[in-house]
């Protein structure tokens, strides 16, 4: 039962002994093993064990012996532990002598870490037997012993190459995980052997902190950001907060100190850069230039990195105190304004005048009837001595621009940009002759190549949710136009998503809500998809100083009561039995509808629109009804009333065919009526709108689009909202066309709404939403055009 017992006996040069030939039976096989190669071997065994052992062992023993050459040779100091180990794997106990007594054979592994010339991190593994240095030059795992093995393992995701004349394992200082490794791996290295680490590499030691100073200059009406740091070179910052950016961990400076880049004060300078709306790239020698606009915000997004060291010139002092202390800007309003203005009509010409001064590009977005053109119109003649106007705005007001300046008594030239391509070639061919040039968006998309070609002093946007879709051609043509500055007119810079604000401010002040990419990924999505409530303050900070706001409710106490009522109306009978039929057709065919799929959602807006119409009348659906619907006649009814009381009613719709129906019905009772829609000239439009407001007409019909906007029709004391559209901005803006300025009567707004249908829902889902013009602009109600797959759902449910 004893092992077989190897013993080699120690000489100058390595291990050797004398012959002794043995012989054994291997009873199974009934052969004779000769151990001829007992030159190396001193065996002590017992004779049953080692029968066994040799013949299992014999292929490998065999193998082995051919590989180190045993034959009559000594076996190097280098192969020692290759034997031991072969022979250890095979259940034999190995042992050392000396002058046939034992020796102790210490084996210790090193490992050298360098910097070569090439800049190449290199590792060398040694060992160390009884004080011979064996150079490891195989980098084969079965000639290594275990702490080698591991030592390999470990290091060989980060190996770039070897070099196998040397027997050194080359890694890049560049790649995150070498550098990781020379910072944490090299512990845990000692556990396997001696590691010994040159003074280039320990220079590549993490520093935890570097301090950043950010210094913010003003000069010549420029902003500036100087950072620098005590630990980095100035030429150096850009591209360690490019690393950081890029995700890296590390960044290895000129000097060959490694950094962490996952620290505060690396991590808050990124942000400000990020939130200025600037590129690591745009850094020169630690300086930056900055939009003046970003002066708005800039002293809060500094305080809030607490982190960073930041300087405030003197000049950056002075103008931050000047736009924080708006109330003290003096501006001598032109007589003739101060005459008529009122009092929040003065504070928007001074805030205006103010914006304009520091070259900010605002955004007035003041109620519906309060006055934006005419405090415009101020502002125009203020700035006509440093150049042109343009203005830009819905076709159908293109003549109303040049009718309020003739009504103000305006001293501008003025001409509008229409009629036909020779007739406004000729006009951007003098463009200079004239203060004030007006244009529609159409005619801008369509001209831009000339408008490109002018420089005006002032552009403004009127109605500018014209350009919230920010791939259109009338969008993207505006955002050509020369002008020193812009201004932005519309009571509802938010209809229906966050893109259309930063559309806006695409025009306003080009990459102050930064790319949409990034804009979208880092506000819209978080507030709407998320709830964010920080990325919404955040870029409440961001808007608000440029946008100005005002509701009649705030600023119009000599204006009437408004009062707001939902009138609920049921179905007879055979409308009930008509409309949850085709309710139930409906959910029968969006049943396992995928609304992902485009073609999906075209069919389910035809479902929906059906349900609308026949909510509203069959008439619109069927061509066979001759009654009238219960809603329209409960609609003539209320029409009735006010004529008979000698008021005036408007009546909106988004169906045209609507406004026929419910024109034959008046006609019928008698009651006179105009009718606007799309289709209309403006010069209709305008003849249309001054009788209205001066003859005993008691009715006006108005689709819901063309109505919207330009119109002032305070001679009405009445508004129906025949059926609710799903941006509930366009119907606010259509019951402004009779509250506004110059309204005397007291004003009564009926929705009228069938019970129990889809009309009901899109109210209470109104309702539910929370609208993100509340949140950014104030005083705006939300839309349902971007309802989700749940919502879009639950107005099919019964």
């Amino acid at each position: 039962d004893n092992p077989l017992e190897l013993s080699f006996k120690d000489n100058d040069d390595g291990f050797s002994t004398h012959v002794a030939l043995e012989q054994f039976y291997d009873k199974e096989l009934d052969r004779i093993f000769i151990g001829k190669y007992t030159i190396l071997f001193k065996l002590s065994i017992g004779f049953d064990y080692v029968q066994y052992l040799i013949y299992k062992s014999s292929y490998e023993l065999n193998n082995l012996i051919k590989v180190i050459g045993f034959d009559g040779m000594d076996i190097p100091i280098s192969k020692i532990d290759e034997v031991t180990r072969k022979l250890s794997s095979s259940g034999c106990k190995i042992n050392f002598v000396h002058n046939d007594k034992p020796i102790d054979i210490q084996q210790t592994n090193l490992i050298y870490i360098d910097v070569n010339d090439e800049s190449m991190v290199t590792v060398d593994t040694k060992s160390d037997i009884n004080g011979v240095i064996i150079d490891d030059v195989t980098h084969k795992e079965e000639y290594m012993n275990y702490p080698l093995q591991v030592i390999k393992a470990t290091l060989l995701p980060l190996i770039k190459k070897v070099d196998g004349e040397k027997g050194t394992y080359l890694m890049d200082p560049e790649d995150n995980k070498v550098i990781e490794f020379l910072n944490y791996g090299i512990k845990a290295l000692h556990a396997y052997g001696e590691v010994y680490v040159s003074d280039r590499i320990k220079s590549m030691s993490i520093k935890k902190t570097y301090a950043f100073n950010v210094g913010v200059h003003f000069n010549n009406g420029l902003l500036q950001l100087s950072i620098n740091s005590d630990s980095i070179n100035a030429d150096e910052i850009a591209k360690v907060l490019a690393s950081y950016k890029r995700k890296r961990k590390y960044y290895k400076l000129k000097n060959g100190e490694v950094i962490n880049l996952e620290n505060d004060e690396i991590a808050q300078a990124a942000q400000l850069l990020d939130e200025l709306n600037v590129d690591a790239k745009d850094i020169e020698d630690g300086n930056v230039k900055v939009d003046k606009y970003r002066l708005a915000t800039l002293d809060n997004q500094l305080n809030k990195h607490n982190q960073l060291i930041v300087s405030r010139d003197e000049a950056y002092e002075n103008e931050l105190n000047k736009f924080m202390n708006i109330d003290q800007y003096n501006v001598v309003i032109p007589p003739k304004y101060d005459a008529i203005f009122r009092d929040y009509q003065k504070v928007g010409y001074e805030w205006l005048s103010f914006m304009m001064e520091c070259g900010f590009n605002p955004i007035l977005a003041d109620d519906m009837g309060l006055g934006k053109t005419l405090q415009v119109l101020a502002l125009m003649e203020s700035m006509k001595k440093d150049g042109q106007t343009l203005v830009i705005c819905p076709a159908t007001l293109v003549y109303n621009w040049y009718a309020e300046a003739d009504k103000f008594n305006c001293e501008l030239t003025k001409v509008c940009i229409v009629g036909n391509k020779a007739n406004r070639d000729a006009i951007y061919a003098n463009y200079k002759d004239y203060d004030l040039l007006i244009t529609s968006y159409d005619y801008a998309k369509r001209d831009i190549e000339q408008l490109e070609k002018c420089e005006f002093n002032l552009c403004i946007l009127d109605e500018a949710q014209y350009i919230k879709n920010l791939k259109t051609k009338a969008a993207t043509s505006v955002k050509l136009i020369n002008a020193k500055h812009r201004l932005a007119l519309t009571g509802t810079p938010i209809e229906n998503t966050l893109a259309e604000l930063w559309s806006i401010f695409d025009f306003l002040m080009p990459g102050y809500l930064y790319n949409y990419n990034y804009f979208k990924n880092n506000y819209e999505r978080a507030i709407v998809e998320m709830n964010d409530d920080e990325a919404s303050a955040q870029l409440q900070k961001l808007v608000a100083p440029f946008i100005l706001r005002r509701v009649k409710e705030d600023v119009l106490k000599e204006l009437p009561d408004k009062t707001e009522k939902v009138e609920k109306i049921i179905f007879n009978e055979e409308e009930e039995d008509i409309y949850q039929a085709n309710l139930a057709l409906a959910n029968k065919e969006i049943s396992g509808m995928d609304l992902d799929v485009g073609q999906n959602k075209i069919v389910l807006l035809s479902l929906l629109l059906k349900l609308r119409q026949l909510c509203c009348d069959r008439a619109l659906v069927y061509d066979d009804i001759k009654e009238p619907s219960t809603k329209s006649l409960a609609a003539m009814d209320i029409i009735e009333n006010v004529a008979h009381n000698k008021g005036k009613v408007l009546l909106f719709s988004s169906f045209t065919s609507m406004l026929d129906i419910l024109e034959k019905l008046a006609t019928q009772r008698g009651i006179k009526s105009y009718k606007l829609t799309g289709s209309d000239s403006k010069e209709k439009r305008r003849e249309m709108v001054e009788n209205f407001q001066n003859d005993d007409t008691p009715l006006f019909l108005i689709s819901l689009k063309a109505g919207g906007t330009g119109l002032n029709l305070t001679a009405a004391n009445t508004v129906i909202h025949y059926d609710p559209w799903w941006n509930q901005s366009a119907t606010n803006q259509a019951t402004d066309r009779a509250y506004r300025i110059g309204q005397s009567q007291k004003v009564m707004v009926y929705k009228l709404v069938m019970a129990n249908t889809i009309e009901e829902k899109i109210i209470e889902l109104q309702q539910m939403k929370q609208t993100l013009s509340d949140t950014f602009v104030q005083s705006n109600s939300g839309s349902l055009t971007n309802l989700s797959k749940e919502e879009i759902l639950q107005l099919f449910n019964d």
